[in-house]
């Protein structure tokens, strides 16, 4: 359970959604290499990201929230 609630930076849209999915949750956390705390991901940022224009195959480096 723990592999589908984080995710990495460069990640990308569909991995992200994925994990959203298969988690059942509405939030990922992102996490870096060594498995620190970068922020959060949302299914709302997602959808917002989408509606932007952003690609399934984007990054979330630009997605996720930071603070």
């Amino acid at each position: 359970m723990i592999n589908s609630i984080t995710i990495k930076p460069k990640d990308n849209l569909r991995r992200a959604l994925k994990n959203l999915h298969k988690s059942g949750l509405r939030c990922l956390v992102v996490v870096d290499e060594n498995n620190f705390l970068k922020g959060t991901l949302s299914d709302s940022d997602t959808r917002k990201a989408i509606i932007k224009g952003a690609e399934l195959q984007d990054r979330i480096e630009g997605i996720f929230n930071k603070r």
